[in-house]
């Protein structure tokens, strides 16, 4: 069962205003500068974000057509015209298996497993090429 709590009109009764310290002039333009340099702030990022990441209203048509052909269909039933390399054979062509170590209740597990499946190039600074190393 919920717990039951109080009604906010009889918890806003028990509180007491705190005693605040008075604000001097100096404080009350700073707080006004600060909120127009707030609100000048917001309002720039709100025009980089209009410029850089919103399409030209030129370009929305082109983008709803591009879209359609991926929503219109269905790419779990033909993935051959969506992702090129989808027919290619991924299978992998060396896999490795090594005990790490004994835990308590199982072992630590090490494989690797290896293909020469490129779907992309992407420059891979480790040397591992296609390389999946997992530990389970």
């Amino acid at each position: 069962m919920p717990a039951q709590t109080a009604p906010a009109s009889a918890i806003a009764d028990e509180l007491v205003a705190p005693d605040l310290p008075h604000a001097g002039w100096g404080d009350w333009l700073m707080t006004g500068c600060t909120q127009a340099l707030d609100t000048m702030m917001l309002r720039a990022m709100g025009l980089v974000v209009d410029a850089v990441l919103l399409p030209e209203p030129q370009e929305v048509a082109s983008m709803r057509a591009a879209a359609r052909r991926i929503l219109e269909s269905t790419p779990w039933e033909r993935p051959h015209e969506f992702f090129p390399f989808a027919e290619q054979d991924v299978r992998p062509i060396h896999v490795e298996s090594r005990r790490r170590r004994r835990l308590d209740g199982g072992e630590v597990v090490a494989r690797r497993f290896a293909c020469d499946h490129d779907s992309a190039p992407i420059a891979d600074p480790s040397g591992a090429g296609d390389a999946i190393s997992i530990e389970h």
